[in-house]
C-alpha cells in the first residue's frame, strides 16, 4: 500500500491519506487474520493507524468474530476518519460491533462504567473494544 511517512520531528504521524505530508512509500501489509493466526493466541491488540483502523478491522473479519477475539484499544478521532478516503466516521466501531464487540471510553471501561451507548462520530476517544467472556 502507499503509505505518506512523517518528518522525523513528527514521528508517529504517518498515515494513509497524504494529509498532512507529500513524501510517500511502498509499506508491506498483514491482515489480523493473518497475524492472529501465525501469531496463535493473541490477548490484546493496541492500534493507532491514524484513521485507517477500519480497515485493518475489515481484513480481521475471520479472527476478530471468534469468541476469543483478542480485546482492542484504539482511538477514534474524527478528523483522523474524515481526512481518509473510504472511511466513514465511526466506521471502525461499527465494524467491531458488527463482530459481537463491546465499546467503552477508556476511562469508563477502567473504572467499570458503562459502555458507550452509540458510535461517536466526533471528537476524539481513547475506546476498548471487548468481547463477553
Amino acid at each position: 500500500i502507499t503509505f505518506y511517512e512523517a518528518p522525523v520531528a513528527q514521528f508517529g504521524r504517518g498515515s494513509l491519506a497524504a494529509t498532512l505530508w507529500e513524501e510517500k512509500t511502498e509499506a508491506r501489509t498483514l491482515s489480523f487474520d493473518k497475524l492472529i493466526s501465525d501469531l496463535g493466541r493473541v490477548d490484546a491488540i493496541k492500534i493507532d493507524i491514524e484513521g485507517s483502523e477500519a480497515w485493518a478491522f475489515e481484513g480481521g473479519r475471520e479472527a476478530l468474530s471468534r469468541p476469543d477475539a483478542p480485546t482492542i484499544i484504539f482511538e477514534f478521532f474524527d478528523w483522523a476518519e474524515n481526512n481518509t478516503p473510504g472511511i466513514t466516521l465511526g466506521g471502525a466501531q461499527r465494524l467491531l460491533r458488527e463482530y459481537g464487540y463491546t465499546l467503552w471510553r477508556i476511562e469508563d471501561w477502567l473504572r467499570g462504567g458503562p459502555p458507550a451507548p452509540d458510535i461517536f462520530t466526533t471528537g476524539f476517544q481513547i475506546l476498548v473494544a471487548q468481547k463477553k467472556r
